[in-house]
């Protein structure tokens, strides 16, 4: 029934004792730097790039939504 569809992989878990956009953006920039170099490739979201991540799942309290805000901004910009 799912065949199409591929599988979910976690890429990175993360535990933090602040809830504010600034930690989380330099929590985000620092996984996505830890990808890239693993990686070779610079992180890119399907919706901004055309490819890469197609979902980006996080519990979105308001310091986690801005901190990606400010992560999607630099990217596209």
């Amino acid at each position: 029934m799912f065949a199409e569809l591929l599988p979910a992989i976690v890429v990175a878990r993360a535990f933090t004792t602040s809830q504010t956009a600034l930690a989380h953006q330099i929590l985000f920039r620092r996984i996505f730097a830890i990808a890239e170099n693993d990686t070779g490739k610079p992180v890119q979201f399907r919706h901004i790039h055309g490819r890469g991540f197609d979902t980006f799942m996080a519990d979105g309290h308001k310091g986690q939504a801005l901190g990606m805000l400010f992560i999607f901004n630099h990217l596209i910009i």
